[in-house]
């Protein structure tokens, strides 16, 4: 696999493990729904997942503070590094955020096709995600309250709203290998005190949807670095539009919208009328927890892979190369209610070129409710029975 694919492949799985991480699903069918869209190597989307915004809006972020390190737009002399520190005070201050993510990209045949996905949020807690074009749920759209732990999915296709209890969905901190609750990401504002930009051209000024517009890139350097370009309103001096570009696949941040009122409607938690109104528990907690600390095994592992050529780990303990010390992997391992207890993981490395199957779960000792929670190669974990697992461990 060449370099160009290994990074495609790489964010893809990244992605599809940050989606779960977020809210682990406990239905066979909803897993296999993500399970085929990852097979065609698209962005996984899940209808119980909450969106990719954090990794994505750093992108756009640092798009942003490009933009204002090079050009002043508020017409004052002032150096570099105060333009460096108002950008970063500017984002920092940002309380609310929404765009569109247009991904393109070739699929296994070499046909373009394109997926659109918006994101907005309010903090402190407040998230919306839509599904557009290109989408496997095209129209679907979710708003997720983390204060009250609670979230809507609304599907207009089917007339069917479902309102689910986010109180047992966890998270792993990855310094220290701890359980948290899932909140509402703000990833980008912190990632942007550690963003740098380089070859930084200048093409001037254009038009975008009939508004003038400042235009600036910043070309990758090296093999498989993308191409950044920021589109700036040249009257707020921030941006509008981010292109981010591989020599494949393509991402759009349009229509981005930096500390503006949104709707309070955006984020209601009332299912529409006419709709029929489903709703769904909690998890237990035994699973909440345990969906948490599988899935971010897994995403180590991704992470370990794209750093050595797209091999597995030998085994678990090899997660501490790629950043993870080892007392933040034994509390991942831990089980949830014994962090001085024995691995409740354990790792199944995949055979040379196995592109399914079981690669991390639940140890016995660990288990609850006759139920093994495990995670896959392609990225998504489920709750099987002990008679699901056992056959699954015998196909692959």
């Amino acid at each position: 696999m060449d370099n160009n694919n290994d990074q495609h492949v790489t964010r893809t799985l990244d992605a599809i493990g940050e989606d779960l991480r977020r809210r682990p699903s406990v239905k066979v069918d909803v897993m296999r729904r993500v399970t085929e869209h990852a097979a065609t190597g698209a962005a996984p989307v899940s209808r119980r997942g909450a969106r990719r915004i954090l990794s994505r809006v750093a992108a756009v972020a640092a798009c942003a503070v490009v933009a204002l390190l090079i050009w002043n737009p508020w017409g004052r002399g002032i150096g570099a590094t105060e333009a460096f520190a108002q950008a970063i005070a500017n984002v920092e201050r940002a309380r609310t955020f929404s765009c569109r993510q247009i991904v393109t990209d070739l699929d296994a045949d070499g046909k373009t096709q394109v997926r659109e996905t918006s994101f907005m949020f309010r903090e402190p807690n407040l998230e919306r995600v839509e599904h557009g074009r290109g989408m496997p749920m095209s129209g679907e759209y979710m708003v997720s309250d983390y204060e009250a732990r609670r979230r809507l999915v609304v599907l207009p296709n089917q007339k069917i709203a479902t309102v689910q209890d986010m109180s047992s969905w966890y998270a792993i901190e990855p310094r220290t290998g701890e359980l948290k609750f899932t909140e509402l990401g703000t990833h980008a504002r912190d990632d942007v005190l550690r963003i740098s930009a380089q070859a930084v051209k200048d093409l001037g000024m254009s038009t975008l949807h009939d508004q003038p517009v400042w235009v600036l890139q910043s070309e990758g350097e090296g093999a498989g670095r993308p191409v950044k370009t920021v589109y700036v309103n040249p009257q707020t001096g921030k941006p509008v539009q981010v292109d981010i570009a591989w020599p494949t696949s393509t991402f759009t941040y349009a229509d981005i919208e930096i500390d503006t009122e949104l709707d309070e409607s955006l984020f209601s938690m009332e299912p529409p009328a006419g709709y029929a109104v489903q709703t769904e528990g909690p998890l237990d907690e035994h699973y909440g927890k345990m969906f948490a600390k599988v899935m971010a095994v897994v995403r180590e592992c991704y992470r370990y892979r794209n750093k050595h050529d797209m091999a597995w780990p030998a085994e678990l303990s090899d997660l501490t190369k790629v950043g993870m010390s080892e007392g933040a992997l034994k509390t991942l391992l831990a089980p949830p209610d014994e962090p001085d207890g024995r691995p409740a993981i354990v790792y199944r490395r995949p055979a040379d070129g196995q592109k399914e199957g079981i690669v991390v779960y639940e140890a016995a000792h660990s288990r609850k409710g006759g139920k093994v929670i495990a995670g896959y190669t392609d990225g998504h974990a489920q709750l099987l029975t002990i008679e699901e697992f056992r056959k699954e461990m015998k196909e692959d």
